[in-house]
């Protein structure tokens, strides 16, 4: 017998699941952030936002992204994360 425990096609082992989040962030914001300069980033309660928290189970995982980079001709843009929020 092997040390995993298999319950349907999953292994108990398995890490869980948890949803995601990515957002663009201005460079100024994005680079502070990356050098744990800015701690938190503030969105102002809209209902686009409202929406997609309310899609998210705690923990969930945050991914930022720089907006200059997403801009650029490869489109490959510069992400920070994930950060594990919850």
């Amino acid at each position: 017998m092997t040390a995993a425990s298999h319950v349907g096609s999953k292994s108990v082992n398995d890490p869980p699941k948890i949803d995601q989040i990515t957002t663009t962030l201005e460079r100024e914001w994005f680079a502070q952030i990356v050098d744990r300069k800015k701690r938190i980033e503030y969105r102002e309660i809209k209902a686009y936002w409202t929406q997609r928290l309310r899609q998210v189970r705690l923990p969930f995982r945050l991914v930022l992204r720089d907006a200059a980079a997403n801009s650029s001709s490869d489109g490959a843009g510069r992400s920070r994360g994930p950060i594990d929020m919850g």
